[in-house]
């Protein structure tokens, strides 16, 4: 999510929260069809950054930085990670629910100890890749975390200058996620998102 007018970029780490981030500043996001519009009436050999194309939904800071270049420093960067074991949960009741998306005929049928083995060796994805670079490094200027979102939703706002109120949408309705963890998923899931409990800062525990 990107706002010229406002000066921040939102990078949207999918199923932490991000859909009511989004619905809550959508005022303030860029106008895509007016920028579209604008650009095809650019000459088309114009060498600048600023009319590559938007970058889309769940893009990673790097995406942002490709299309801004150096001005993306003048942007306010940030995004909310959520704690692995949570994380997986939400995205196996999402995909099941689901029927269009890409991977729901994959794994429709599996218990969840199968989608974990499934996840872990076949489609790996890690949350800190949207904001951290290959040595590391955090690049976007705050991090907050699903958990705590009220308050650090609240802390964005003040550092944007902006009122506004968060409200919860496109949760996926299931029990306590510690729930569903067996020993064998509960290892495979520190052992292959051990990146993500680290720079993230989540406890390598299912239970605190």
């Amino acid at each position: 999510m990107f706002s010229k007018s406002n000066k921040f970029i939102f990078i949207e780490i999918y199923r932490s929260g991000s859909r009511s981030v989004v619905k809550a500043l959508e005022k303030y996001q860029y106008n895509e069809k007016v920028y579209r519009k604008i650009t095809r009436n650019i000459n088309k050999n114009l060498n600048s950054s600023y009319f590559k194309e938007l970058p889309p939904k769940h893009s990673t800071y790097e995406e942002y930085i490709n299309f801004l270049g150096k001005r993306y420093n003048n942007y306010f960067s940030f995004a909310f990670s959520r704690n692995p074991f949570s994380w997986q949960v939400s995205i196996f009741h999402y995909m099941k629910e689901q029927v269009n998306h890409p991977q729901h005929n994959i794994i429709k049928n599996f218990t969840f100890d199968e989608y974990i083995y499934w996840r872990c060796n076949e489609d790996h994805d890690l949350q800190n890749k949207f904001v951290f670079d290959k040595n590391k490094n955090l690049k976007i200027s705050y991090l907050g975390k699903l958990e705590n979102i009220n308050n650090d939703f609240k802390f964005v706002c003040k550092n944007l200058n902006i009122k506004n109120e968060l409200k919860h949408i496109n949760q996926t309705k299931h029990s306590n996620y510690k729930n569903y963890y067996s020993t064998m998923s509960e290892k495979m899931i520190l052992k292959y998102y051990e990146e993500d409990f680290d720079l993230l800062g989540y406890p390598k525990k299912l239970y605190n």
